[in-house]
């Protein structure tokens, strides 16, 4: 058991840096990733499949790559490598058949798993980029004046690409809409702001 445990651990990490930075272009979030358990179910899915191919490996090359590199630590490092290009490459694309039939098809289900996954962590930085705003948007309406956020809304509709009539129209329109719902206007413009620019919110709120 001592002797699997290092492994076990290494091929455990490469798995993690590999579904990590393969979600990343999709999810454009290293914590988003974080925070999504289907994330570490894929993880030991995946770690699992690249344990039964460090194994397989060990048994049939590990001499031959000894022999080459003359360390222990190569070795295995080697070994965890070529296991992890083997799950993504190869174990991951295994179809288990029966008669012809294919009831079992690897590829598929981790592909559809993934997508699952991917869905997950976009869900999860949705909502914290919305309650994200609603924090910004709350703490703009104390900090503003309703006169400075009609300027400000203006300002940030045009960096947007509308004109001033456009987005004169839209404050019109919004304002009106508040009347009839009795909401408060202020909080209204606060909340476009932060959702068409968070980082622009932000800035608001540094202001002295």
């Amino acid at each position: 058991m001592s002797d699997l445990l290092p492994p076990a651990a290494g091929v455990a990490f490469a798995t993690f840096v590999y579904l990590v930075f393969d979600t990343y272009p999709i999810v454009k979030s290293f914590g988003d990733t974080l925070r999504s358990g289907s994330f570490y179910l894929l993880w030991l899915i995946l770690s699992v499949l690249n344990l039964i191919s460090y194994g397989i490996l060990k048994v049939g090359v590990e001499e031959t790559i000894s022999a080459h590199l003359h360390s222990p630590t190569l070795t295995a490092m080697t070994l965890v490598l070529l296991a992890t290009i083997g799950t993504v490459g190869i174990l991951q694309s295994l179809t288990f058949k029966l008669a012809d039939y294919r009831f079992i098809d690897i590829g598929k289900l981790i592909e559809g798993f993934k997508t699952t996954v991917r869905a997950d962590i976009g869900r999860i930085s949705r909502d914290r980029k919305r309650l994200k705003s609603i924090d910004i948007a709350n703490k703009l309406s104390k900090k503003y004046t309703l006169a400075d956020l009609r300027t400000e809304y203006v300002s940030v509709m045009t960096y947007q690409g509308r004109n001033l009539a456009q987005a004169g129209q839209e404050l019109t329109q919004l304002d009106n809409d508040c009347t009839t719902a009795n909401t408060s206007f202020a909080r209204a413009i606060c909340e476009r702001i932060a959702q068409a620019d968070i980082s622009g919110a932000e800035e608001m709120l540094r202001r002295p």
